[in-house]
């Protein structure tokens, strides 16, 4: 697909939990009713608007310049948190925004705005938590942090490696946050970590390039899941393997393969969710670097580890493109939502939404749109 938010291998800004409302202790949720999906729609050749879908009902939050974009959507107590980024190209200056129930207020950060990179959004009991990265204007070094209500706590451990915060959870009063940093300087090769109030738990050596973390939890247990590449599969064929952690446990590896056993380029995770006791990952497939180069992905669901039946379906031709980005769990149904080439009908791409696989158009005709994140209640 032919824009700058099908990012690369190992560049996908996640976000995950069980639900965007982290309670502080393991009460029995209501039963989803609804989807949520949030994403942008070109309005015209000079603006974009932020759109939020009920289920398949479009609600414009916001029209503004092509520079604005949505980033995160979480849900609280009857109340809906939409966040959002414009960049200034006059000045080059960025400001963060946060929708609260159809109501736009700028954050004020103490940093400089430019400096920052936000990739998720998460409300605790009315507090504001972002995770993204940080840099520092002196070095120009990216280190991994998380802001509560505006203020920043950085995460240690580091040093003057590069670093960045993908996602967070809260059992009672403890912080979990999940990153990743580099091994040495200017290294494709990163560790994942998990720190805890402040404190690092790595959860990869280092040796191996690995996927941005993403990271749910159920009130008790955390889990954490990403890609990490596993050497050499198959002649001139390097694999990356998905798998995740609960705790401290050993890590478990997802099945590998289209059909169950084939060797793969890619199986690389892109979201979590919890519902009830199990445990949902949404990962991308591919067998070969030209088919990962050229689209030719698989979306799947893994389910407690296992690969569940289906497989997310392309709205056009069979080599159209298409990305899941994120996915949620209503009773027995999958939904997933991202955006899908429409060939067959105008050749554009699309916000779409899969129910245990199957597309539906989200976006306006002959208007390009997309989807990033999902949520349900």
């Amino acid at each position: 697909m032919k824009n700058n938010y099908f990012l690369p291998l190992i560049i996908v800004l996640s976000i995950a939990s069980c639900s965007k409302d982290n309670s502080e202790s393991v009460i029995e949720p209501a039963i989803p009713k609804s989807t949520y999906s949030l994403g942008w729609e070109d309005t015209n050749a000079e603006s974009n608007s932020i759109v939020l879908w009920k289920d398949t009902i479009k609600k414009v939050l916001l029209t503004s310049d092509k520079s604005t974009r949505p980033i995160d959507i979480a849900f609280e107590n009857g109340k809906q948190y939409v966040l959002y980024i414009t960049r200034n190209q006059a000045n080059l200056s960025t400001t963060f925004h946060l929708i609260t129930d159809g109501i736009s207020k700028k954050l004020i950060f103490n940093e400089n705005t430019g400096d920052i990179i936000i990739n998720s959004l998460i409300i605790n009991n009315g507090d504001v938590y972002m995770t993204g990265r940080l840099r520092n204007p002196v070095s120009g070094v990216f280190k991994p942090c998380y802001w509560k209500n505006g203020k920043l706590n950085l995460l240690e451990g580091s040093g003057n490696l590069r670093g960045e915060a993908f996602d967070l959870a809260l059992i009672g009063n403890d912080v979990y946050v999940v990153g990743s940093f580099e091994v040495e300087i200017n290294s494709n090769n990163r560790k994942i970590a998990l720190w805890k109030n402040g404190v690092k738990n790595e959860l990869t050596n280092g040796e191996n390039p690995v996927s941005d973390p993403i990271l749910a939890t159920n009130g008790i247990d955390v889990y954490v899941a990403a890609g990490e590449y596993n050497g050499i599969i198959a002649p001139g064929l390097v694999g990356l393997q998905g798998f995740y952690v609960k705790n401290n446990d050993a890590r478990v590896n997802l099945n590998q393969g289209v059909n169950g056993s084939l060797p793969l380029f890619i199986l690389e995770p892109k979201d979590i969710k919890i519902a009830g006791s199990d445990l949902y990952i949404l990962a991308i497939e591919s067998q070969n670097a030209s088919q990962n180069a050229t689209g030719g992905r698989f979306h799947f669901v893994y389910k407690n580890g296992a690969k569940m039946p289906f497989v997310f379906k392309r709205a056009g031709d069979p080599d159209d493109d298409m990305e899941v980005e994120s996915i949620e769990i209503i009773g027995p149904d999958v939904y997933g939502v991202g955006a899908s080439f429409y060939s067959k009908d105008d050749f554009n791409d699309s916000a779409t939404r899969w129910k245990n696989g199957e597309p539906t158009r989200l976006g306006s005709k002959g208007i390009f749109s997309y989807a990033l994140k999902m949520i349900s209640y």
